[in-house]
């Protein structure tokens, strides 16, 4: 495919048309590909990213890289997502399939629910100084995100235009900090670019936006 920002992470800028191996490891898990760039995860739990760097590789840079580049020295990353011009990664220090939820990248929605509008260039826990650590599941369409937590509750934050953040309002204000959707046992969550569809424990299925 295309790599004019190295977003194949195989050490060049030159677009290739077969599938290629990037580099000779051969312990990923889990990929996940954003706006001209790509996230990893390792069997060991750390996080790897390469390509475009417009705030979204996570390494406190803006340069792009050719090559895979460790996001930071964590090694307990479970999952991660990313979307147009930010990340969202999941991880915890226990076996558990649930923590912390970090994110970092473009954020002028609010979309990575840290309580601001700025820019990160580094992980950041969403939440702020107090963060929830039962976050389960979690979705962005790059300009508001959600996440649902242990108690199945759903949650959502960023731009709120056409009322996806299922708060009852559709002005175009913000919610930067993470906001509770009504009702409970939700268990699955698909984030589209102006609208969300979510599923609850019952089998029944919801739209919004």
């Amino acid at each position: 495919g295309r790599n004019n920002y190295g977003q194949l992470g195989d050490g060049t800028n030159i677009n290739k048309n077969i599938p290629i191996q990037i580099g000779t490891d051969n312990n990923w898990t889990q990929i996940a590909t954003g706006d001209s760039y790509t996230i990893a995860i390792k069997l060991n739990g750390s996080l790897w990213a390469w390509g475009n760097n417009d705030f979204s590789l996570g390494n406190g840079l803006t340069q792009s890289s050719l090559l895979p580049i460790q996001v930071s020295t964590v090694l307990n990353w479970l999952q991660v997502t990313a979307s147009q011009k930010n990340t969202f990664g999941l991880r915890n220090s226990t076996s558990q399939s649930y923590g912390l939820l970090s994110t970092w990248g473009s954020n002028n929605n609010g979309q990575l629910g840290d309580g601001t509008t700025t820019d990160r260039t580094t992980p950041y826990n969403v939440g702020g100084v107090n963060p929830a650590t039962n976050w389960v599941k979690f979705k962005t369409s790059g300009l508001h995100t959600f996440a649902i937590n242990t108690s199945s509750k759903l949650w959502a934050w960023g731009d709120n235009l056409y009322g996806q953040l299922g708060n009852g309002t559709s002005s175009n204000s913000d919610v930067a900090i993470p906001t509770q959707i009504s009702n409970q046992n939700w268990t699955s969550i698909a984030a589209g670019k102006d609208h969300v569809i979510a599923i609850q424990s019952n089998g029944t299925l919801w739209a919004w936006g």
